[in-house]
C-alpha cells in the first residue's frame, strides 16, 4: 500500500521550509491563545498548513488537550504525534505483518522518536503537569479544577495562573518540531 503524496514531498528549498515551519508555529501559538486546546492547536496548525488529516482526526484530538484532561502526556506533544502519524502511519492492518516488521511503522517510529527527543531536550519533560510547573508555576497534582469545571471555576484558575501565553509557546515549539519531523527527508537504508 503506497502512502499518500503531499504537495511538499517534491521538496522545498531550505528557506521555503523554514518559512513554512515558522508559519505553522505561529498558527499553533495563535490557536492556543485564541481557542485553547493544546492538542488541537498544534494539530490544526499542521493540518491547515500541510494539507493533512481530516475533521475526524481534529475532533478526536479534543480529548488529548491538557494532558488528556488529567495532566499526563502533554497535549501539544499528542497533537504533533497525531500529525506525524497522519502522514507516516499505517492505514490498516495487513495479515501477517506486525508493526515491528512494517517499514511504514518503522518510518513513523523514527520520525515520532526524533520529535519526542527534541521536545524533551527543549523542556526536560513530556508530561503536561511537569511542563506547566516549569513554564507557568502551576503545582503538579494541584486540584485546581473539579471534574466538571464551571465557567466560574475556569475564571478562578485563570486568575491564579494568568500566564497562558506560556502554553501557547509550548504549542508553537511542538508544532515547529513536529513540522521538522514531517518535512525531514526520508532515510533510505540500503
Amino acid at each position: 500500500m503506497a502512502q499518500e503524496k503531499f504537495w511538499w514531498h517534491d521538496g522545498l528549498s531550505p528557506q521555503e521550509q523554514e518559512t513554512l515551519i515558522q508559519k505553522i508555529a505561529a498558527a499553533a501559538h495563535y490557536n492556543e491563545l485564541n481557542y485553547f486546546g493544546c492538542s488541537q492547536s498544534v494539530l490544526g496548525a499542521l493540518q491547515e498548513n500541510l494539507g493533512i488529516g481530516n475533521e475526524g482526526i481534529f475532533k478526536a484530538a479534543t480529548s488529548l488537550s491538557g494532558g488528556a484532561t488529567i495532566s499526563e502526556l502533554c497535549g501539544a506533544v499528542s497533537g504533533g504525534l497525531l500529525a506525524i502519524g497522519t502522514v507516516y502511519g499505517r492505514e490498516q492492518f495487513q495479515d501477517g505483518v506486525n508493526s515491528h516488521d512494517d517499514p511504514i511503522c518503522a518510518e513513523n517510529r523514527r520520525r515520532s522518536r526524533s520529535f519526542l527527543h527534541k521536545f524533551r531536550d527543549e523542556y526536560g519533560y513530556l508530561i503536561c503537569r511537569d511542563i506547566r510547573y516549569q513554564t507557568r508555576g502551576i503545582p503538579p497534582f494541584a486540584q485546581l479544577l473539579p471534574p466538571d469545571p464551571t465557567p466560574e471555576d475556569w475564571a478562578r484558575y485563570d486568575a491564579l495562573y494568568p500566564n497562558h501565553h506560556k502554553c501557547a509557546d509550548v504549542c508553537a515549539k511542538a508544532a515547529e518540531l513536529a513540522a521538522e519531523a514531517i518535512l525531514a527527508p526520508k532515510v533510505v537504508i540500503s
